[in-house]
């Protein structure tokens, strides 16, 4: 139920036929493009409703969230029917607008009390499901860098203290820093790539699922999971880096002189 001004305080666009229009105090009812579709009919203006006659058609919208497909919605002119009122105002001066809607609001005589709320804080409360969902699965991955950083950081120094004879005795045959902290480097490239192979088809699998929750919703480009291969490997070699510069550097003496 709407009244004559529905269509344009919304900002939805008439692709067929006409909106209310007040001055003829005309009547009838507005469908969006799902309902022509939904009744097969091609010549829609002028069919006869339940509601009355349909004068224009509209644009498909979204009435809840992006979780649902959009549905078949006929739009009747009826004010008299309409609980709440919907108003589009300038964002300049907020308080002073909210202020000066209260004063008429109260002035009209009604006995209902003035309770007003943004459109913005509704889809707020539409998606708060999905908001808490990824601020969680954030969470998690943070708290997963983390745990892994100090695994690969752990495992970087007992290797390079494992290989620290090895690495004295390359150095001592002129191998270079470079040359040493890229055999180091390799090992923990070799898993990365492996644990980056096993990770995607399992990662692209859990997101398309997530993605069915959805009746609008993105394509999984694999420019994504490139890029958080590419961040999953930096992060890696920014861990081990320095411990294999350590013992890249380190005097081969110091290694060898028991030997």
């Amino acid at each position: 139920m709407a009244d004559y001004h529905f269509a344009q305080t919304m900002g939805m666009h008439v692709l067929l036929g006409s909106d209310f229009d007040e001055t003829r105090n005309s009547s009838g009812v507005l469908i969006n493009q799902s309902a022509i579709k939904a009744l097969g009919l091609k010549d829609i203006i002028g069919e006869k409703t339940a509601f009355g006659t349909v004068v224009g058609v509209v644009n498909d919208f979204n009435m809840y969230s992006l979780h649902q497909s959009i549905t078949p919605m006929i739009i009747v002119l009826n004010p008299a029917m309409c609980r709440e009122v919907a108003i589009r105002i300038s964002t300049n001066n907020i308080p002073g607008t909210i202020g000066f809607l209260k004063k008429e609001w109260k002035a009209s005589g009604g006995t209902t009390a003035f309770n007003f709320r943004f459109t913005d804080d509704a889809l707020q409360d539409i998606y708060e499901s999905d908001i808490r969902f990824s601020k969680i699965i954030g969470l998690m991955a943070v708290i997963a860098i983390f745990i892994a950083s100090l695994g690969l950081f752990g495992l970087s120094l007992f290797l390079s203290r494992q290989r620290i004879k090895e690495i004295g005795i390359r150095k001592v045959n002129g191998a270079k820093v470079s040359e040493v902290m890229t055999l180091l480097n390799m090992d923990f490239i070799k898993w990365v790539g492996i644990a980056f192979v096993i990770a995607t088809p399992m990662a692209w699998f859990a997101m398309n699922k997530w993605l069915e929750n959805f009746a609008y919703k993105t394509s999984l480009s694999w420019w994504i999971f490139a890029l958080a291969g590419i961040l999953a490997l930096g992060i890696a070699l920014l861990t081990v880096s320095w411990q294999s510069w350590r013992a890249a550097t380190r005097n081969p003496v110091e290694a060898l002189r028991y030997e």
